[in-house]
């Protein structure tokens, strides 16, 4: 079987991508806009990509399995912080304004 060895980078505040280490054993986390809106940015959600290297540097197979989990569509998302750094909005606003902006 012929496996594709791919890697995943974040873009930091500077505009650059990093290549996120490979950590046997570990469990890679991307938390979401919505977690970030929730924690009043004390969590991130960097924008982020998948990428195929172009040599062999990295030679063990990484396991990729996407998981997506969204609050229920009528939970009111507020800053758990009490700042109000973003306004309240329903999940299923949040989740629809987030489609139309990557699909429309």
């Amino acid at each position: 079987m012929y496996m594709i060895t791919v890697t995943v980078q974040v873009k930091n505040s500077s505009g650059h991508y990093l290549t996120v280490p490979h950590v046997p054993e570990a469990i890679q986390v991307n938390i979401g806009g919505i977690m970030q809106r929730w924690t009043a940015d004390q969590y991130i959600a960097p924008l982020h990509k998948v990428v195929v290297p172009d040599d062999d540097s990295q030679n063990e197979a990484r396991l990729s399995i996407p998981l997506f989990v969204h609050p229920d569509t009528d939970t009111l998302v507020e800053c758990v912080d009490g700042s109000n750094k973003y306004p309240p909005i329903l999940a299923r606003d949040d989740y629809n304004a987030r489609c139309a902006k990557t699909y429309y």
